[in-house]
């Protein structure tokens, strides 16, 4: 897959691996992503928790 991004987020990423923060910009995007899945999963469990109590079974 190849993906374009912006000028902003480009120079992001190539910031991050000259820091030595990441090995190289697949790297940087990699963890982006990950950082996206993780966000989608912790929204989702609140959006189970606020059923939850909606249903009125919190604690």
């Amino acid at each position: 897959m190849n993906v374009q991004i912006t000028p902003d987020a480009t120079r992001l990423v190539e910031g991050l691996v000259a820091s030595g923060q990441f090995d190289s910009a697949e790297a940087a995007v990699a963890a982006g992503v990950q950082l996206l899945k993780s966000q989608q999963q912790l929204r989702a469990e609140i959006q189970q928790g606020i059923d939850e109590l909606d249903a009125g079974q919190g604690n």
